[in-house]
């Protein structure tokens, strides 16, 4: 009995990790293409983060899709048979948005030789068209109301459509009634409208005023949803600094 509990238990963290993960993960799209313009299928491209690698191979129409991807900073590399290795460093995922990345063209010119590195201007779009707005763990280091951690204050003090009670408690978007503003933090809905977490142990908030992805559920509200940094996120900026 007890082999079996610990089995069970197992079993219900690991679901808990990837519904965690599901709710609050990225994508990274893109496509190859040959000199002529014409798709490249079986390209082998990866997104990596610190020791973590996430992989996928372009299709006929030679497009891929790495998913999903936690939010934070990624290398992709691109690994065509024959051809130089092409590395786009700085890669910017962001929970609940696919991060679109520029067509890479293989070149006769870049055949078998050392790695071409490219720093690519980077498009975000959302799944559902949706309205939202995202503030980076980078851009919470200079928002001046960051420093106490206090998520409503921070959330008020930075986005200009979205109102406060007279003691700070309750947030409101767009006229909407008090307590029916949704957070989540880490893919876990919080019933806490007082929540709290230091601006150092933020990768990303972000705040929903419409639109809403059918995913947080029917509120007349907003949603803020935060992602928190892991060990292999500060690893990498470690290493980059």
């Amino acid at each position: 009995m007890f082999k079996i509990q610990i089995i069970v238990c197992n079993a219900l963290a690991l679901m808990m990790g990837i519904c965690t993960l599901a709710q609050t993960s990225g994508e990274i799209h893109g496509k190859v293409l040959d000199e002529s313009g014409q798709p490249v299928p079986g390209v082998i491209v990866t997104a990596a983060q610190g020791d973590r690698i996430t992989g996928a191979s372009t299709d006929d129409d030679g497009k891929y899709r790495i998913k999903p991807l936690e939010g934070g900073v990624y290398v992709v590399k691109v690994q065509a048979s024959g051809f130089s290795e092409y590395i786009y460093e700085s890669i910017r995922v962001e929970p609940d948005k696919i991060t679109m990345m520029d067509p890479t063209r293989l070149s006769l010119d870049q055949l078998i030789g050392p790695p071409i590195v490219i720093l690519p201007k980077i498009k975000l779009i959302s799944y559902d068209g949706d309205m939202i707005q995202t503030l980076t763990g980078e851009e919470l280091k200079n928002n001046a109301a960051a420093g106490g951690g206090d998520i409503n204050k921070i959330v008020f003090a930075t986005f200009s459509d979205i109102k406060a009670s007279p003691d700070g408690e309750e947030l409101y978007f767009r006229g909407s009634r008090a307590g029916s503003v949704l957070y989540f933090v880490d893919g876990m809905k919080i019933r806490d409208n007082s929540l709290t977490i230091p601006s150092s142990g933020i990768s990303s908030l972000s705040v929903y005023t419409g639109g809403l992805p059918a995913k947080y559920g029917d509120t007349t509200g907003g949603v803020i949803v935060i992602q928190t940094k892991n060990y292999l996120q500060e690893l990498y900026r470690k290493q980059n600094q």
